[in-house]
């Protein structure tokens, strides 16, 4: 069973160990600055597919106008079972905001596929600039 909790990282139990323990498990080794990361999110989730922990998604956010799903994340081996769109669909839910946009891996040529079949849509002429800070 698949199961999202969205929660405030300034008011949680174990929802943020749950969280950074997905994190570590993505790939994201530095635990300090993963729970750095999730504190200075505006609201957390985290996916659970039969009670255990497997992915975790932010939303950076003015909580008035604009809210913004990034590090959507899902271990490996618990893709391709919902629990990804389960979790992009509820974070994007609980946004009270009126503009929900998202960032995604320009190297994955999956991901413009898997965010139109969970109810994204690709905005034509957007422009996205980034800083160029590397």
């Amino acid at each position: 069973m698949i199961e999202v909790k969205i929660f405030d990282p300034l008011d949680c139990g174990d929802e943020i160990d749950h969280a950074e323990s997905v994190y570590q498990a993505c790939g994201f080794d530095d635990a300090d600055e993963n729970i750095e990361m999730i504190l200075n999110s505006a609201y957390v989730g985290v996916v659970y597919l039969d009670r255990k922990p497997v992915g975790v998604g932010r939303v950076i956010s003015d909580k008035v106008r604009h809210s913004l799903i990034v590090d959507l994340n899902v271990i490996k081996e618990f893709r391709n079972k919902g629990c990804g769109k389960a979790l992009a669909i509820a974070l994007a839910k609980h946004a009270k905001t009126p503009n929900i946009f998202l960032t995604t891996d320009p190297n994955n040529p999956t991901l413009p596929q898997f965010y139109k079949k969970s109810g994204f849509e690709f905005r034509e002429g957007a422009h996205v600039f980034e800083w160029p800070k590397k």
